[in-house]
């Protein structure tokens, strides 16, 4: 059977084809068609498949699924079927801000998606760029209500181009959509039925969690866990809220389409903490860095300076003893609840938690700031002033939460601090600031992406001669899959003596993830090697 790929822009298609032998007529249900006739002619012409079609889509349906189809378990009648999945198509376009309206970068796309079976397709199913496929013989995935695999195969066709920049998202943000969808049918009972955790079992789910980022220190990247990379979004996104998912799309649509454009330039951990915070006005510097994520500095002090306040996870703040007591407090009020949901400081303020925190200044004249006030701030409120009378600083009784840091100029230097925040938990706290003078200006720090197959960042080089260093920062495991058991690329870092004192090599697949920090000065030579 040819299909035809919908014509981009304005210019129609013109087709020539010539047919040859005997042909069997494809029976075709549309919206509002009549449901026995359809059947009655995929009877009479014994048809291979028939195809059912909606605004939004088109299923292929084998002849081994007729009766499936004839008799849905689901669905009243396949115009029920098609409504579902119209429904569903209406809400991702609705969450990335499409509009019929719309005659610039939020217009409706006018392409179909075409679902249909595959027993060549990958895994269980797959979406590629012409279809999307149940990989068997079979389209029951496609004739079912509240199936995960529909939701997480239409998602990866609202995926943009930042994903995988930055942050790894390729199998995980496209289920944010579903994810949206399931809690906005169900609400707090999509828990039970939805594939965020696990069908039911939430407390198990969220216990592994809190072993590998609270207990074991694991960012985002570590854990390599699908399910909790995606709880760590979902909670990101629901803080921001989902007018803020919209803008980020609306806005990195308009990005892209600028002259010269270079998605690389553009890391998602850095969209994500601009316009989700021009939206809802959170400072998500914080929680990104707790996950070990690159943030450019810039836009985290853009945030500062706006006045935007910190966010964290609920147990970055709270410790484990009294999660229970906080969950009760904060729970209502947050759609999708979990140990990692995200709060503000005056969200948990009822439970009365305080800590003390002991600050040392790593500095090399206190003199500087001596005399002067480390403020703690929420958002651009003031709200506790911290007095330096030495290097070492002790501080009683700060409510829980997490705090912008603000230090005060020194009196005849200019100083940069390594740290902006400050975590409180109940419990003695501890914090080492790194407080340099500024010798360099930022055109000596630089920033080199390393691509993989498809142009795909797989890796990122940051240098800060400020702070003498480097971070070697691997996203990707798999950077190349033709270059599996051989060198793809590799950095080696020399000193003013020509002594190598780094040297990394990346092969092409099962590469460990994670960052390293590199000494880094002025007359050291890096070496970079990439096939």
């Amino acid at each position: 059977m040819p299909f035809i790929d919908t014509p981009y822009g304005d210019q129609n298609a013109e087709v020539e084809y010539n047919i040859e032998g005997k042909q069997i007529p494809l029976p075709i249900y549309q919206p509002c068609g009549n449901e026995m006739e359809f059947f009655q002619q995929w009877d009479n012409e014994q048809a291979g498949f028939a195809l059912v079609q909606g605004p939004s889509f088109q299923l292929l349906v084998p002849k081994k699924d007729k009766e499936f189809l004839r008799n849905l378990k689901d669905f009243k009648s396949i115009d029920e079927l098609i409504q579902y999945y119209e429904e569903i198509f209406h809400l991702y376009n609705d969450m990335i801000g499409l509009e019929d309206t719309d005659t610039g970068t939020n217009r409706m796309s006018k392409n179909r998606y075409f679902l249909k079976a595959d027993v060549n397709g990958c895994g269980g199913a797959c979406y590629y760029d012409w279809c999307t496929v149940n990989s068997e013989d079979t389209v029951d995935m496609w004739l079912k209500k509240n199936n995960w695999g529909p939701l997480h195969e239409i998602g990866h066709g609202y995926q943009a181009a930042f994903d995988d920049k930055g942050i790894y998202t390729g199998e995980v943000s496209n289920n944010l959509f579903g994810v949206q969808h399931q809690y906005s049918k169900n609400g707090k009972d999509a828990d039970k039925i939805g594939w965020l955790f696990n069908y039911g079992k939430k407390e198990s789910v969220e216990k592994n969690l809190y072993q590998a980022i609270i207990k074991e220190g694991k960012g985002y990247t570590e854990v390599d866990d699908l399910r909790f990379q995606l709880i760590l979004l979902t909670m990101l996104k629901q803080k921001a809220g989902n007018e803020a998912f919209t803008h980020l799309y609306r806005e990195y649509r308009k990005l892209a389409n600028q002259e010269g454009f270079d998605a690389n330039k553009y890391p998602l951990p850095d969209l994500m903490n601009r316009y989700y915070g021009e939206t809802s006005g959170y400072d998500f510097t914080p929680v990104l860095q707790k996950w070990k994520l690159y943030t450019d500095r810039i836009q985290a002090e853009i945030n500062r300076s706006k006045g935007y306040k910190a966010t964290a996870s609920l147990a970055d703040i709270v410790s484990e003893s009294q999660l229970s007591n906080a969950r009760k407090l904060v729970d209502k009020d947050i759609l999708i609840n979990s140990n990692f949901e995200m709060v503000d400081n005056q969200q948990i303020a009822p439970l009365g938690l305080k800590g003390s925190v002991k600050i040392q200044l790593n500095i090399d004249d206190i003199n500087q700031l001596k005399g002067q006030d480390l403020l703690l701030k929420e958002g651009s409120k003031v709200v506790k002033r911290i007095a330096i009378t030495g290097k070492e600083l002790t501080v009683q009784d700060v409510p829980n939460g997490v705090y912008t840091i603000e230090i005060p100029t020194g009196r005849e230097a200019r100083y940069s601090v390594d740290k902006h925040y400050l975590y409180i938990k109940e419990k003695e706290n501890h914090l080492t600031l790194k407080i340099e003078r500024i010798q360099h200006s930022d055109l000596v720090n630089s920033a080199i992406q390393f691509l993989g197959i498809g142009d795909k960042q797989f890796a990122e080089l940051r240098t800060n001669l400020n702070q003498q260093q480097a971070v070697f920062h691997v996203t990707d495991k798999d950077p190349h899959y033709r270059f599996e058991n051989e060198k793809y690329a590799g950095i080696q870092v020399f000193d003013e003596n020509k002594k190598v004192i780094f040297d990394k090599e990346i092969e092409g697949t099962n590469v460990p993830t994670g960052q390293e920090i590199i000494p880094l000065k002025e007359g050291y030579t890096i070496k970079i090697f990439h096939a």
